[in-house]
């Protein structure tokens, strides 16, 4: 259900250039990132879950960087996953392919729930739903981390009007 509403310029993360400009935007932005995450919560020995994944880059900088406990990572393209999980091995991350408006998570289980560059690529409906599931996971007290892409940039999303809402929901 998801494929058919997620914007047409969000490809699969399959190892093309999609995944090698999410790999290149990760190492620019990960500099700001890493206190920003400090300063909101994240610390050492904590759980982490990472919805709408991509091919792992943002995981494996959180695994080697943070001392994070563990982070448990999902996203929808199976192809995406796999390549995560290859280049994971020995770093205490799980990668797994589903759906973010039906997290495979208990409730309450994560100390710090992410999610990166995804929410402006689904419909309000999704959206919703998405958000809805991630403070479902997300233990009492815990933080969620929400972050988009610049406003301006969203040439492909369902439409400019559900973007602006989106930003302003978020």
């Amino acid at each position: 259900m998801i494929e058919a509403l997620v914007s047409p310029v969000a490809p699969p993360a399959n190892g093309g250039s999609f995944d090698s400009g999410l790999s290149a935007q990760n190492r620019l932005t990960w500099p700001q990132e890493r206190p920003l995450l400090r300063r909101h919560g994240l610390g050492p020995d904590q759980t982490v879950a990472s919805v709408c994944c991509g091919g792992g880059h943002f995981e494996m900088l959180l695994a080697q960087e943070m001392d994070v406990r563990e982070i448990a990572a999902l996203d929808r393209d199976p192809a995406a996953v796999a390549l995560a999980q290859a280049r994971a091995q020995g770093l205490p991350i799980s990668f797994e392919a589903g759906d973010a408006t039906g997290l495979p998570w208990p409730d309450d289980a994560f100390d710090f729930v992410i999610c990166r560059h995804a929410l402006q690529t689904m419909s309000a409906a999704v959206r919703s739903d998405a958000l809805q599931e991630i403070v479902r996971v997300t233990r009492p007290g815990g933080r969620v981390y929400l972050t988009n892409e610049k406003n301006s940039h969203c040439t492909g999303a369902p439409d400019t009007q559900v973007i602006d809402t989106g930003f302003r929901l978020v």
